[in-house]
């Protein structure tokens, strides 16, 4: 148990210049909170941290600034930090970190985004997480190259639920990224994709977002191998044929000729019912329970344990 270094500055644990190719770091089965910065890596790579429950920090989580590769981070608990949940930085945006996973982790009750890649990150993959009820939004890159964001619970953020910028410099853009399979609830907007181009969005319930996406690019909406797209709260349109697939595109905000969900998913008026990402009921509880979980944090850990 790590807990109490609120001084400017202080970490529960701290990591600086541990670049080794032969040495892998791990952290594991912590308890950190209450520090100044939970987790600190600096110009460090090869860092796993595993089983840790980081809250009450009183700015970032887990804090990585000019470290180059190979982070995973996986099963925590990060919650009530005063600033961001998971926050990548570097002092270039052609240095990038890459080779990172963050999977199976509930990040919830942040001040800023729940994960922020703020210069942006390359081959990233962040799946089976829960990111909810984040002061800004649930997964922000700044850039976003040859990375995964798949089988996620993006749920009450307040701003977006996944944004996708590409970089103001013109140096790096923002390519081959996928969104599959996410559950993306109640956020300001679902999917933001800003000025970014050849990315692909399928498979994703977006569901009562105050947008449910925004796309001023150029990127494709659906899976062309097997002509299905995402499931939207918002589609107003039928299904004669009762194939599950809408009988007419859905427009993504953000362009005056815009881009299209060309095969979107449902439950329709007419035709036969399908949902391929997640039964809404089934997604509504969920929801309560995460909701539930996120206001008791030492009741989680104790189910976390049991199951």
């Amino acid at each position: 148990m790590i807990k109490n270094g609120t001084d400017f500055g202080k970490a529960g644990i701290k990591i600086i210049e541990c670049s080794d190719p032969q040495t892998k770091i791990h952290i594991s089965n912590c308890s950190i909170y209450n520090n100044f910065k939970g987790i600190c890596i600096i110009k460090s790579s090869n860092i796993f941290v595993f089983d840790c429950t980081i809250t009450d920090s009183y700015t970032i989580a887990i804090d990585v600034y000019d470290s180059k590769e190979n982070f995973q981070i996986k099963d925590c608990y990060i919650g009530n930090n005063g600033k961001a949940g998971i926050f990548f930085l570097c002092q270039s945006v052609i240095d990038i970190p890459t080779d990172i996973h963050i999977y199976d982790c509930n990040i919830i009750n942040n001040k800023w985004d729940g994960i922020c890649f703020c210069e942006g990150g390359k081959n990233v993959k962040i799946y089976n997480n829960k990111i909810t009820n984040n002061s800004w939004g649930g997964i922000a890159f700044n850039v976003a190259i040859n990375t995964h964001i798949y089988n996620n619970d993006i749920n009450d953020n307040n701003e977006d639920g996944i944004s996708i910028l590409d970089h103001q410099s013109g140096q790096v853009h923002s390519t081959n990224v996928c969104i599959e399979n996410n559950r993306i609830s109640n956020n300001d907007c679902g999917i933001y994709l800003q000025s970014c181009h050849d990315n692909s969005i399928y498979h994703n319930r977006l569901d009562k977002n105050n947008k449910n996406a925004y796309d001023d690019g150029s990127n494709i909406w659906y899976n062309s191998e097997t002509e299905e797209g995402n499931w939207w709260s918002d589609y107003k349109g039928k299904d004669s044929d009762g194939d599950g697939i809408g009988d007419i595109p859905y427009n993504i905000p953000g362009k005056i000729i815009p881009n299209k969900d060309l095969y979107p998913l449902g439950k329709f008026k007419k035709g036969k019912s399908l949902d391929r990402v997640m039964h809404p009921a089934l997604n509504n509880i969920l929801d309560i329970l995460v909701k539930f979980l996120a206001q008791h944090p030492l009741l989680f850990q104790i189910l976390e344990k049991l199951l």
